[in-house]
């Protein structure tokens, strides 16, 4: 396996690092209505801003509605952890960005901005890429392609997935897949989910974002 320096760190002890070294907040209790991780204490069909014109350029200054709030729940020894998603949906309905909020060992939290990237149907060549210990990806910057080296932080084969929608409720199984790029204090993520009903592709870029850029506006009460 190739080593990389920030390979003891966990990927929010590399986001506390990115932001500054700020602690995150204390987690809010678990939300009744869902019955599902909520530390940001959101509702469907809320309102949400991103109050970060630096890192966020794309999305400061617009509101988006809460499609959806996906618990994923993975066995570690023998214990359940979860973090959830929030599915930010612009207003003819399409997913824009999700925001990750994964638990710490304190009770706090930190969050990840996540936008979508490429979708695609089961290929083993890409699956056997996804499973080794690093991915390449190429990247358009300044005008020419760039080739870019995520390395494999952490993998799961079989993760449940919980998602509540105004509809009621579903359940998927997942595998899972985080890749890390970080230089100094700049780290990215790319993240790959596979659908193991139908064995279909997800990909997202992750970037840190501290809690006080997510303003809920209205809807959440």
């Amino acid at each position: 396996m190739r080593s990389t320096a920030n390979k003891g760190q966990t990927i929010f002890e590399m986001a506390k690092d990115a932001l500054g070294g700020e602690k995150p907040p204390p987690s809010a209790a678990i939300n009744p209505a869902e019955g599902l991780y909520n530390p940001l204490a959101m509702k469907l069909g809320g309102y949400v801003a991103i109050d970060n014109p630096r890192d966020f350029k794309n999305f400061f200054g617009r509101e988006f509605a809460v499609g959806a709030i996906t618990q994923y729940t993975r066995v570690i020894g023998q214990e359940n952890h979860h973090f959830t998603d929030y599915r930010l949906c612009a207003e003819d309905g399409e997913e824009v960005l999700r925001i990750r909020a994964m638990p710490n060992p304190d009770t706090s939290f930190g969050c990840f901005i996540l936008t979508p990237y490429k979708e695609m149907g089961y290929d083993a060549e890409i699956l056997k890429a996804f499973e080794g210990d690093e991915v390449i990806d190429r990247v358009d910057e300044d005008d020419r392609k760039t080739w870019v080296p995520y390395v494999r932080k952490n993998s799961f084969n079989n993760v449940i997935l919980t998602r509540a929608e105004a509809e009621g409720r579903s359940n998927l199984r997942l595998r899972y897949w985080d890749f890390v790029k970080k230089k100094g204090k700049d780290l990215r993520l790319l993240i790959v989910e596979m659908n193991l009903d139908n064995a279909w592709f997800q990909t997202f870029y992750g970037l840190p974002c501290d809690h006080r850029d997510i303003r809920l506006i209205a809807g959440h009460v």
